[in-house]
């Protein structure tokens, strides 16, 4: 059944409005296929590489370097290639600026203390910041917290925050931040976990966890990163094409406006 839809799928066109670009500079995918006549068309997909897309559509794009845009019809486990776009780009008068840790990574800190001392300030129960650990690696930037929270009458147990931060560049060369992992782990003292953690300790935990790590910290820190991010190139008047991390440091890949 989906070998019938696939075979049933007519490409009509994909294009670009220009496929010989300089660095910086955008153009617009454009893609039309008729699905009418597939048998099952509620098992069909139209995808743009991995993105599902609607089977006649537009795309602005600006690709950091000279990239291929494959069209797809997917059916189930079957796939069929509709169509190719390649588009070059001379990316000879781009310049990779870096950007060190030491100038970002505290900003990250900051805003952790702040969260924390927020939360302490109007709520319970109370929270110690126990590690505050922010680094720039190869996978992006990555998040080691550590929190105790002190619970009246019980062990305080510690709640564990590993995340990793990424960044993508959107079509207006907008610098966005986004989590490429984010987990939270909470640890009580063994003898404790050994005689059972009770309800209500486990409850107030628990609240905590959701709606003030997974909730409001993790939100916290990708505005932090936003605005950090929208500050390091204010006033500029270069286009943003590509981000990538390396040990220690963010490099920004810096076009002349298109």
């Amino acid at each position: 059944m989906a070998a019938e839809c696939l075979a049933a799928v007519h490409f009509v066109s994909f294009a670009a409005v220009s496929t010989h670009l300089k660095g910086g500079q955008s153009t617009t995918l454009t893609w039309s296929v008729d699905t009418s006549k597939c048998p099952n068309v509620e098992l069909l997909g139209i995808y743009l590489d991995t993105t599902h897309v609607a089977p006649t559509h537009s795309l602005l794009v600006r690709p950091a370097k000279s990239s291929s845009y494959v069209l797809i019809a997917r059916a189930g486990p079957e796939m069929r290639t509709l169509g190719t776009v390649h588009i070059n780009v001379d990316d000879s008068a781009c310049q990779p600026l870096t950007f060190p840790a030491s100038g970002i990574t505290p900003r990250v800190v900051d805003t952790v203390t702040a969260q924390v001392g927020g939360y302490n300030a109007s709520k319970t129960p109370k929270v110690k910041i126990t590690r505050n650990d922010v680094g720039i690696d190869v996978p992006g930037i990555l998040i080691d917290l550590e929190l105790e929270v002190d619970l009246p009458n019980f062990p305080n147990p510690v709640v564990e925050v590993s995340a990793t931060v990424a960044i993508n560049v959107s079509d207006d060369g907008t610098m966005v931040p986004y989590y490429q992992h984010f987990a939270v782990d909470t640890h009580w003292p063994w003898w404790f976990k050994a005689t059972g953690v009770t309800a209500a300790a486990g409850a107030i935990v628990g609240h905590f966890v959701s709606d003030d790590v997974s909730g409001a910290l993790h939100n916290a820190i990708l505005a932090g990163f936003e605005s950090e991010l929208a500050s390091v190139l204010a006033g500029g008047d270069t286009v943003v094409t590509a981000v990538t991390t390396a040990k220690d440091k963010l490099i920004v890949t810096l076009c002349p406006p298109g």
